[in-house]
């Protein structure tokens, strides 16, 4: 488990969900 990855996937998972909102 990487600590990049965590925080990638939050950011990525919140970019995704505000575009998919948007």
């Amino acid at each position: 488990m990487k600590p990049i990855s965590r925080r990638s996937f939050l950011e990525r998972s919140g970019t995704g969900m505000a575009a998919a909102a948007a």
